[in-house]
């Protein structure tokens, strides 16, 4: 996957809906190994080294989950982690698997 940042959040489990702590994996922002929560602003550096668009209002972006879900086990889980001014909002489930993925990796929704 190369570099990316990690979100810790706790959210519902796209297959046993059960809440659970997950840590996410996604490639937005400066790419560099950072450990995000919710509510943290995102990190920019200003180079190309960065994905994505500085100061969009809502983004939607592409996220796997890096355990597995704490109830049921289910593996490689897939997640958006919802940006809204460059600061991290929500972390939404989307399945076991994404049925639909953008090339960059993320949607910006509202600019």
């Amino acid at each position: 996957m190369g570099l990316f940042n990690t979100l810790t959040a706790t959210a519902a489990c796209p297959v046993c809906k059960r809440e659970g702590l997950f840590e996410v994996q996604f490639k937005y922002g400066k790419t560099w190994q950072y450990d995000y929560r919710l509510g943290d602003p995102l990190n920019w550096s200003g180079t190309q080294a960065d994905r994505g668009s500085p100061g969009a209002r809502k983004v939607r972006v592409e996220a796997i989950a890096a355990n597995p879900c704490p109830y049921c086990g289910t593996e490689d889980l897939e997640f958006d982690v919802m940006v809204d001014g460059d600061r991290i909002t929500a972390l939404e489930p989307v399945g076991p698997t994404r049925t639909t993925q953008n090339a960059d990796g993320y949607v910006i929704v509202e600019v």
